[in-house]
C-alpha cells in the first residue's frame, strides 16, 4: 500500500510541490514505515489539538474536547465513533485493499464539495486543521470501505479509538460542525426556558462508556460538569420541542410546503455510463423487473424514501412528473447515471404525524436561531 498511498497523495495535490508538504526526510521515513506495515499516524507521535478553542457561545469558550464531551453526553458523538471503528475494521481486515480508483473518485468529490481547486487550496485546508495528507487518505479509505460494504456486519473492537483518527474523522466528515451545531441548540434552549436549567434528561449508562472509548476520562471533574450541564440543556430542549409541537404555528406550517415536503419512495439503479442507464430503462419497458436488471448489471438496487427538499432539484423534478412503477432515465446522479422507478408519491397533510413533526422542527429551529443570533462565533475550523 505504500506505493499506492504515495501515488494517491501526489494525485490529491495535482502534482503540485509534493515535497513541500513535509520536512526533509519525513515523507521517506513514513513511506518506509508504511512498507513495513506500520500506520504512519500511529507512529508519528502527533496529538490532535483537542484543547484548542473552537466555539464561543456568549461568554462561554469551548474547545474541541468540550464538543466531544457534550456530544458524548447527548449521544451525538456515538455515530462518528462507530463510523471510525467500522471503517478502520473494514480497511484492516479486508483481504484486498480498497480500490485506488474509488478512493480517487471520492477524493475528487471531497475536494469539489469544499472548493479545493488546486494543490495550494488543499494544502491550506489541511494545514489550517493541523492535518497531513496521510490523515485525509486514511479517512477517504475508511469512507469508501464503509460505502462499498454497507451490509457487512461491523466489528466493535474493545478499548478506546485512536484520538488522532477520531479528530480526523470528525474534521473530514463534517462531524465537528455537526457537534457544534448541536451545542449551539443546547445553549439556545437554556436561554429560552426562562433562563433556567430545565429538567435534566435521563441519565444514559452508555455516556461513560462512550467517553472512555473516545479517550476521555469520565470521572474528571470538568468532564462530569460538562456532562451534567449538557443533560440539563437537553432537558430544556425536550421541553421546548414538546411545547412547540402543540403550538398553532406548527399546525399552520404543516398545511404548507406542498412541493418541498412531498415524499417520494423510489428505486435507484446507478450505473457507470449514460448508455448503460438508458439500456436499463429500455429493459424495464420490455418487461424486466428492476431487481432482475440490477442483478444482471451487477449493481445494488437502492430503495429510497426522501422528501423533495432532501433530493437534488433535478431528481425531485423528475420524480414529480414520473408515472408510478415505470422506469425513467437516464438521470445524472452522484456516481454516474441512474434508472429510476417511482413507487409512491405522498403529498404532505396537516393531519399526518410525521408532517406535524417536520413543522414543529422548523418552528423550533427558527426559535433557537433567534435566541443566539449574534452571540455565537467560530474560533477554529469546523
Amino acid at each position: 500500500m505504500g506505493g499506492e498511498g504515495a501515488g494517491l497523495r501526489i494525485w490529491l495535490l495535482d502534482l503540485v510541490d509534493f515535497a513541500a508538504m513535509t520536512a526533509a526526510g519525513e515523507h521517506r521515513s513514513r513511506m518506509d514505515g508504511a512498507r513495513a506495515g506500520l500506520d504512519p499516524r500511529r507512529t508519528s507521535g502527533r496529538e490532535p489539538p483537542l484543547h484548542d478553542p473552537v466555539l464561543a457561545a456568549g461568554d462561554t469558550v469551548l474547545t474541541y474536547r468540550d464538543l466531544m464531551v457534550i456530544g458524548a453526553a447527548t449521544g451525538a458523538l456515538g455515530r462518528f465513533v462507530s463510523d471510525l471503528r467500522r471503517g478502520d475494521h473494514l480497511v484492516r481486515s479486508s483481504a484486498s485493499p480498497v480500490p485506488g480508483e474509488l478512493v480517487r473518485s471520492e477524493a475528487a468529490t471531497f475536494r469539489r464539495a469544499r472548493h479545493l481547486e488546486s494543490g495550494d487550496d488543499l494544502r491550506t485546508w489541511l494545514e489550517t486543521r493541523r492535518l497531513v495528507l496521510e490523515d485525509l487518505e486514511g479517512y477517504l479509505r475508511r469512507h469508501v470501505a464503509r460505502a462499498s460494504r454497507p451490509s457487512e456486519p461491523p466489528a466493535e473492537p474493545p478499548g478506546p479509538v485512536d484520538a488522532l483518527e477520531l479528530y480526523v474523522e470528525l474534521m473530514c466528515s463534517g462531524g465537528w460542525r455537526s457537534l457544534a451545531s448541536s451545542v449551539v441548540d443546547l445553549v439556545a434552549a437554556r436561554q429560552l426556558v426562562d433562563g433556567g436549567p430545565g429538567t435534566s434528561s435521563p441519565r444514559d449508562a452508555g455516556v461513560d462508556e462512550l467517553l472512555a472509548v473516545a479517550g476521555l476520562e469520565p470521572h474528571d471533574a470538568d468532564v462530569r460538569a460538562l456532562v451534567e450541564r449538557a443533560r440539563r440543556d437537553a432537558g430544556a430542549l425536550d421541553q421546548l420541542r414538546q411545547s412547540v409541537a402543540k403550538s398553532p404555528e406548527a399546525a399552520r406550517r404543516a398545511g404548507g410546503h406542498r412541493a418541498e415536503w412531498t415524499t417520494f419512495e423510489f428505486e435507484l439503479l446507478v450505473l457507470a455510463s449514460q448508455a448503460a442507464a438508458a439500456e436499463a430503462v429500455s429493459c424495464s419497458r420490455d418487461g424486466l423487473s428492476a431487481d432482475v436488471i440490477a442483478t444482471r448489471a451487477g449493481e445494488a438496487l437502492r430503495r429510497i424514501r426522501a422528501r423533495a427538499d432532501e433530493l437534488p432539484a433535478h431528481l425531485a423534478g423528475i420524480l414529480e412528473a414520473a408515472p408510478a412503477a415505470e422506469a425513467v432515465g437516464p438521470v445524472e446522479v452522484e456516481g454516474g447515471f441512474a434508472a429510476v422507478w417511482l413507487s409512491e408519491r405522498t403529498r404532505p397533510s396537516a393531519h399526518d404525524a410525521e408532517v406535524l413533526r417536520w413543522a414543529a422542527d422548523e418552528v423550533l429551529a427558527e426559535a433557537l436561531e433567534r435566541a443566539v443570533a449574534g452571540t455565537v462565533r467560530e474560533l477554529g475550523p469546523l
